[in-house]
């Protein structure tokens, strides 16, 4: 029965310790404090970029808010009353952790539990953790150093063992938060447990390090100190002592029951977790500054805490409301104008937007282009006519207030002063969009050869032209130029006939330009190697026939003719020879002609058959179906993709692919409408002006059979198919609807139509 109420009581304990963890982030926040362990500050040009590292703690309690739910965050700047918008997010910084452990002699009947709840509590660690392993008692020991590696850790662990000595704690401790001076930049912290005070087997003194000096030496290098207390028979511990040394040090503290240890591990890993990055662009006065970092939370309730940054800059002040953002600039093929995408902020203060176009080399301005009434993203279009190709240009960007008709100011610095501009710069190159021709494969049907092309850009083609060259003479073929027009490659097939060339058999090349709508010259492509095999008269007959309708048309006359002749005749011939209706009651009366027996007159004046003997009756002929002429088999003459040939599939022409902004980017999509098709920072076809994406990140191909594939461009920050890093200069194919990671948080879906 004593055991039954035990075992209740433990499990109504653990629901309310449960029930507690999950409601008391509720209430704590209210009157909770923010600590922050790490800041760190980088100067730019034109402001300050601040990180925060902190975690929450109950006021009252000292204990971690282990659930927040930060709604905003802002950091104020006291001297100039400048506040700045913070994103808080996880650390991006790793954390190392010096697991010490107490293997004193009061430790030897629990020392199996240790190691079980150490054990248990790396299954839920930190991310981007490191440990390191270290005992004590009257000596310290390094069992591990610090690693990622879990399996290390576990055997270091394992390794731990204790010895019939006293408890240096302020000396193991001390010597600890020193070492972690020497690990890489991070996050850090120590865990400390123990099961006694500082003092030796004797009951004296262990240490020569004191209390303070150890807490003085964790604050000034920024190193938590977390305990965890185990209250024991054997042990001696001071849980002040020990509240106070993680209270001092910005550390976590728990005092257990020997069987409570996995529970008061796995709660210090989970506190660990909580911790939390705001980041900030600030503009800081020189030398030292005082702010202000306040959090907003769901229920509206807030928490700020004072502290101090220094700056070797004196920073103006941010820009005016109103920001513009260059976010691409694409040639496009259908129109052979640039396409401009910007974003605006507070589009609302613009009355438009101005575009100045000037000559890099020359140094003049080509021309002005006003875009009135923007929007939050604006594509606008840049006409090319003024442009001369393989020059140098600049886009002068600016933004004019509805107002005052004067340009917004974009940005600030001590050294430039206010700029007014976005200014891009960029080649005309309209090569990138001009059609391109590839013939994939040659097969003969019938009188023809039939080509399968791939084409790019087929908007700007006016039509094809070309001839055949007879391979044994090297001598163009007489009258075999063609001249096709622009939808004659409907669906990639291009059919050429070679009837009025008269075409014999043997080996020839074949010369197919393709031509704007000027009926200039934009490629050629060649087949140099294609055996012709002259068809049977019949297909050649038929062939004749269908390209000239009109002896069709006199053969079916000639035929209808006979048709309708033979009708008449036969009708004719019934009424001459028709079975009798009124049999013997049309003639005259007398007497009847004398007819063989078996055999009565149609009429009295009917004549004698020739001959008694009844003629034999014809042998029945066997009726004959035409069988349908069988088609002639495609031989592949000529295929650039693959050594073996294999037969051209006819398919319908399809919209070529498009780009959709999933992530990271403003909604939007682009047609890809050439290959190959660049993505970069500053060159291609797509520009994503994003640090990070490479200047040439990425680009996307085809095989001209709608199988597409993407290379990653060496970037730095790589790219990704599906979460799946590619590996440079490799391509890999491309499914419909995949997920194309460029740079990091820029997430475009590929699609075809």
């Amino acid at each position: 029965m004593k055991a039954t109420l035990s075992r209740l009581f433990i499990s109504l304990t653990l629901i309310g310790v449960l029930w507690v963890q999950a409601v008391a982030p509720v209430f704590a926040v209210a009157q909770g404090v923010i600590r922050i362990d790490i800041i760190q500050t980088v100067e730019n040009q034109d402001a300050m970029n601040l990180k925060l590292y902190f975690n929450l703690f109950d006021s009252s309690s000292g204990e971690p808010i282990t659930r927040p739910r930060p709604q905003s965050a802002q950091v104020t700047l006291v001297g100039t009353g400048y506040t700045s918008p913070a994103l808080i997010s996880p650390p991006d910084l790793p954390i190392y952790l010096t697991l010490l452990l107490d293997a004193s002699g009061s430790m030897a009947g629990n020392a199996q539990k240790l190691r079980d709840a150490a054990k248990i509590a790396l299954t839920n660690p930190p991310e981007n953790a490191y440990f390191g392993v270290v005992q004590f008692n009257e000596e310290i020991s390094l069992l591990q150093d610090f690693t990622q590696n879990l399996t290390l850790v576990n055997y270091a662990i394992d390794q731990y063992a204790t010895i019939n000595k006293g408890t240096c704690l302020y000396d193991s401790a001390y010597l600890s938060v020193e070492a972690q001076a020497d690990a890489p930049y991070g996050r850090r912290g120590v865990i400390l447990f123990t099961d006694g005070k500082d003092e030796t087997t004797g009951g004296q003194p262990c240490s020569k390090h004191t209390y303070q000096e150890l807490v003085d030496k964790a604050v000034e290098l920024g190193v938590p100190i977390h305990t965890v207390g185990l209250r024991s028979t054997a042990g001696n511990i001071n849980e002040v002592e020990l509240r106070n040394i993680a209270g001092f040090t910005g550390g976590y503290s728990i005092v257990a029951e020997v069987n409570d240890l996995p529970q008061a591990f796995s709660q210090i890993m989970e506190s660990l977790k909580t911790q939390m990055m705001a980041e900030a662009t600030i503009f800081p006065r020189k030398d030292q500054n005082e702010a202000v970092f306040t959090i907003t939370f769901d229920d509206d309730t807030t928490l700020n805490t004072a502290f101090f940054i220094n700056s070797e800059t004196d920073y103006p002040g941010p820009a005016s409301p109103v920001q513009m953002r260059f976010d691409g600039l694409q040639l496009l093929a259908e129109t052979q104008d640039y396409d401009l995408q910007m974003t605006i902020t507070s589009p609302e203060l613009v009355g438009y937007v101005k575009v100045a176009i000037w000559d890099t080399d020359s140094g003049a301005k080509v021309t002005d282009l006003n875009f009135d009434d923007p929007e939050g993203f604006n594509r606008f279009t840049i006409p090319t006519d003024l442009l001369t190709a393989n020059r140098k240009y600049e886009l002068r960007m600016s933004a004019i207030s509805r107002e005052a008709n004067t340009a917004f100011v974009l940005s600030t610095s001590p050294r430039e002063g206010q700029t007014t501009e976005l200014v891009h710069e960029f080649t005309y190159d309209p090569s990138g969009i001009l059609p391109t021709l590839t013939i994939n494969s040659v097969t003969q049907d019938g009188t023809s050869f039939v080509l399968n092309v791939a084409l790019t850009n087929p908007q700007q083609v006016g039509g094809f032209d070309g001839w055949l060259v007879n391979k044994a003479t090297n001598i163009q073929v007489k009258d075999s130029q063609f001249n096709l027009p622009a939808d004659a490659a409907a669906g990639g097939r291009l059919e050429l006939s070679t009837t009025e060339s008269r075409l014999a058999s043997g080996k020839y090349a074949i010369v197919l330009r393709l031509l704007d709508t000027n009926n200039q010259v934009l490629s050629v492509a060649q087949v140099d190697e294609v055996t012709y095999q002259q068809p049977g008269l019949l297909t050649r007959l038929n062939v004749a026939l269908i390209a000239m309708p009109v002896f069709i048309a006199i053969i079916a006359g000639v035929v209808l003719f006979v048709v309708v002749f033979l009708v008449i005749s036969s009708s004719r011939q019934k009424n001459l020879s028709s079975t009798p209706v009124m049999s013997g009651q049309l003639g005259k009366k007398g007497k009847k002609n004398q007819l063989p027996d078996g055999l009565q007159a149609i009429a009295n004046d009917e004549p004698f058959l020739p001959s008694t003997k009844a003629s034999p009756s014809p042998s029945p002929v066997k009726a004959s179906t035409p069988r349908p002429a069988q088609q002639a088999d495609q031989t592949v003459l000529y295929d650039r993709q693959a050594p073996a040939p294999e037969p051209v599939t006819r398919t319908s022409q399809s919209l070529p692919p498009q780009l959709t902004v999933v992530k990271g980017l403003q909604p939007q999509q682009w047609v890809i409408q050439q290959m190959p098709y660049v993505i970069g920072r500053t060159e291609g076809n797509l520009v994503i002006n994003v640090n990070s994406v490479s200047r040439k990140h990425a680009q996307i191909t085809s095989d001209g059979r709608q199988n597409y594939f993407i290379t990653d461009l060496n970037s730095s920050n790589g790219t990704q198919v599906n979460g799946k890093r590619l590996p440079a200069g490799q391509a890999v194919p491309l499914a419909n609807g995949a997920m194309i990671e460029i740079g990091r948080d820029i997430v475009l879906r590929f699609e075809r139509r």
